[in-house]
């Protein structure tokens, strides 16, 4: 709370406008790059304390998803988003890693596939069933 929160958000929100900005103007190559460097960059503002980043952030996060089932040759840092689920501070990011997990894990190849499985069972048991339903059917 206080100013210094509400600084930090209005921050957080500019610079999550100016990424909705960029990805909606990008063509796919373009778009490629995009959310290699910044999807889980994104998916981190969602373990903001702030409402209105985490529903900015979720914004964002949609369009993206609409975005990436239109283009199914865009490729996803499958690695990075691995890992990010693994590490997850908040269960809401850890859920977005997936989601966009998943999609990575259906546009990789196989070595990359086979490389990313063990982040993605790191801590299995302590996940809640939902998730682990979601892992063995994207697995």
């Amino acid at each position: 709370g206080g100013p210094r929160g509400a600084m930090a958000a209005s921050a957080a929100l500019e610079k999550l406008e100016a990424a909705q900005l960029r990805l909606g103007l990008a063509d796919e190559a373009k778009l490629a790059k995009l959310l290699d460097a910044g999807l889980v960059n994104i998916i981190k503002y969602l373990g903001n304390d702030d409402p209105s980043v985490r529903a900015k952030t979720v914004q964002v996060l949609t369009h993206v998803s609409k975005r990436v089932k239109d283009e199914p040759a865009v490729p996803l840092p499958l690695a990075k988003l691995c890992d990010h689920f693994a590490g997850a501070g908040s269960p809401f990011e850890a859920n977005f890693a997936l989601i966009f997990a998943e999609f990575a894990l259906a546009r990789a190849k196989p070595e990359d596939r086979a490389s990313a499985v063990p982040a993605l069972l790191r801590r299995l048991g302590a996940r809640p069933a939902s998730q682990r339903a979601q892992l063995v059917h994207a697995l």
